[in-house]
Order: C-alpha cells, then sequence, then structure tokens
C-alpha cells in the first residue's frame, strides 16, 4: 500500500510539473504573439504592411531570448544601449530551427528589454514600443515581409526580421552539415526603455 502510495504521489508531481510547463509556454506564446501585434500595429500606422509570421524567425528569436535568461535589464534612465550583452551565434542554434546560415545571413535581430517593475501585461507592449523608437529605420525597410518574436521572463524580448530573398528568408530545411562560415546576420544594439507612466499612456496609440 505504502509502494501504491508513493508511485500516486510521484504521478502526481510528475503531472503538476507538466501542468506548469504547459501553463509558463502558453504564457510565454500569448507574451510574443503580444509583442509581434504591436509592431505590426506600428508598421499600419506608417502605411506599411503587417509582418506576416515566419516559423524559422519565430525560432530564431525564441532563441536567441533563451540566451538572455537571467541577464538583468541594467540602464533605464532612458532609451539607451547595452553594451558586450549580445548572444553569441553559432551552429547550435541554427541547428535547432532546422536552419541553413545561408538562409538567415541577411536577416535582423533587434533585442529589447523591459526595466523591472513592468507587469507581464504590460510587458509586451513597452518592449514593442521601444522597438519602434530605436529600430524604426529596419521596422520601415521594404525588404522586411515576415517577422518571429521571442521573449523570456517578460523582461526580454527579441525580434527577427525576415526577407523574400533566399540570403534571409530564415526557410526551415536540412541543415548543411558542410556549412562552417560565420552568421552574419544584423543584430541590432539592445534598447532599453524607461517606462514613465506620467508620460506614456500605455493605451496611446503608435
Amino acid at each position: 500500500m505504502a509502494s501504491w502510495g508513493g508511485a500516486a504521489m510521484a504521478r502526481m508531481l510528475l503531472c503538476c510539473c507538466c501542468c506548469a510547463l504547459l501553463i509558463q509556454s502558453g504564457l510565454g506564446a500569448d507574451a510574443n504573439a503580444a509583442f509581434l501585434s504591436n509592431i505590426n500595429e506600428y508598421r499600419l500606422s506608417q502605411g506599411l504592411p503587417a509582418f506576416g509570421t515566419n516559423a524559422g524567425a519565430s525560432c530564431v528569436a525564441r532563441q536567441v531570448a533563451e540566451k538572455f535568461r537571467g541577464t538583468s535589464c541594467t540602464n533605464s534612465t532612458g532609451t539607451d544601449t547595452v553594451d558586450g550583452q549580445e548572444p553569441q551565434f553559432d551552429d547550435a542554434l541554427l541547428k535547432k530551427c532546422n536552419l541553413q546560415l545561408v538562409n538567415v545571413k541577411d536577416g535582423f535581430i533587434g533585442p529589447s528589454c523591459v526595466p523591472a517593475g513592468i507587469s507581464a501585461a504590460d510587458a509586451p507592449k513597452v518592449a514593442a514600443i521601444n522597438i519602434t523608437k530605436s529600430q524604426y529605420a529596419e521596422l520601415n525597410d521594404t525588404k522586411y515581409v515576415s517577422a518571429g518574436a521571442g521573449s523570456v521572463d517578460n523582461a526580454w524580448f527579441v525580434m527577427v526580421l525576415a526577407t523574400n530573398a533566399s540570403e534571409g528568408n530564415f526557410i526551415n530545411q536540412d541543415l548543411d552539415p558542410s556549412s562552417a562560415f560565420a552568421l552574419r546576420v544584423s543584430l541590432a544594439p539592445i534598447a532599453v526603455i524607461i517606462y514613465v507612466v506620467s508620460t506614456m499612456a500605455l493605451g496611446c496609440a503608435f
């Protein structure tokens, strides 16, 4: 009986852990979708078409965001950049997303962090506003037609932009094992924006 009780308890704990992981994954997906939706609101306000969702870019964005896990968002005194914290890109990252280097080198990656104290519900919009201020040139560039978003801990958000051309379309395909050259994808400076309720209402339009 004791043995059965122990097995039942183990199954219950495993079930709880699985549920927690599923909830966390769902919350992360919602944050990513909200972040990209706000980016697209900006695009539409500029008379540009919304970015389509790019599966390969989304995968890269999630992997890059994960590299920032545990990294503090230190500059919170304005729209500044944090140098020296760019994640390292390697074949392992692309392998996880089943991408070839040749198909990502013309893409663009823009990380953004949100200072502590911002609610989880507000973080995606704050991060999007940050990106629209610091990376507006890329957001307005018509060569980028699709995008992916990733985030971690509602503190770091990553936008990955893709083109229609083969050098930047982030199309998933079998990874060529002979590819050994360095990834040359553009990485934006990491931008940080202060959240000031008295000067910026979250409900305002871009």
